[in-house]
């Protein structure tokens, strides 16, 4: 008799994966809460859904929750680098000219904008935080007497940046002058968002623990959204776009300034 009921077990248990599959292919995530609203399951039996469907490759585990596997959102730092490059170089030069003086600490996030930082800190004695190896790469060749410290954690193939814990852990104990960041959107309601709560996480470590964040953006990140918010516009000291002044459009905190490359 035990046979049928074990079967039995099994194809709820693939019903409720598929159910669980569309969700995330739906919202391209999904949290342990809302998986709890919708099955009337243990928490430890989610959690093995959860982790059978990350053996299977369909989904990778996040913090509280899933999202999608290879999200098509994301795109490898390679092919961002392509993209408006020219419009990259003057905001970075633009950010170092207004924005970055002699002997700060600066962290520098993976974005393939401030990556068009680097360069142009040989000289300045400054010291560089980050989580991403192109950044460190760069760095070495281009901006050698800086005084460079990686992260460490989990190494994501498609941004070449360390995440999770110990990369978080990295900047929860250290202090910086100026946070340079990117992100994949910049929109009035939503503010800064971006597609991976892994990297969402870093980035949120990294803006505690600096005293002043500096966006950098082309004008094509304006008016999008991607799947996880970063942090409200407010948090931003300073941005560096190649688009006219949109602060009046933006819930600004005091004093915040927007400079415009050119």
């Amino acid at each position: 008799m035990s046979f049928p009921i074990v079967l039995y077990h099994r194809v709820i248990a693939a019903e409720r994966h598929q159910r669980i599959l569309g969700m995330v292919e739906r919202d391209r995530s999904v949290s342990i809460a809302s998986l709890r609203r919708n099955f009337p399951v243990s928490l430890m039996t989610l959690w093995r859904d959860l982790e059978h469907l990350r053996e299977a490759g369909r989904i990778q585990r996040v913090r509280g929750g899933a999202v999608a596997a290879g999200d098509p959102a994301e795109t490898a730092i390679s092919v961002k680098a392509r993209r408006h490059s020219e419009a990259k170089r003057r905001i970075a030069r633009t950010a170092v000219d207004q924005l970055v003086r002699r002997g700060m600490t600066l962290i520098i996030d993976g974005g393939s904008t401030v990556a068009e930082v680097c360069p142009l800190l040989a000289g300045r004695g400054v010291t560089v935080l980050t989580h991403s190896l192109t950044i460190l790469a760069r760095m070495q060749r281009d901006a050698p007497d800086a005084g460079c410290h990686a992260s460490g954690g989990m190494l994501r193939p498609i941004s070449g940046t360390f995440v999770g814990p110990d990369a978080i852990r990295f900047f929860r104990r250290k202090r910086a002058d100026l946070f340079l960041m990117t992100v994949t959107g910049l929109d009035p309601e939503h503010g800064l968002t971006d597609p991976n709560p892994l990297e969402v996480e870093v980035k949120q470590a990294m803006i505690q623990a600096a005293q002043r964040t500096v966006l950098l953006l082309d004008a094509s990140k304006l008016g999008q959204t991607a799947m996880c918010p970063v942090a409200p516009f407010h948090r931003m000291h300073a941005v560096v776009c190649d688009a006219p002044n949109q602060l009046p459009r933006f819930p600004a905190r005091p004093g915040a300034r927007w400079f415009r490359a050119r």
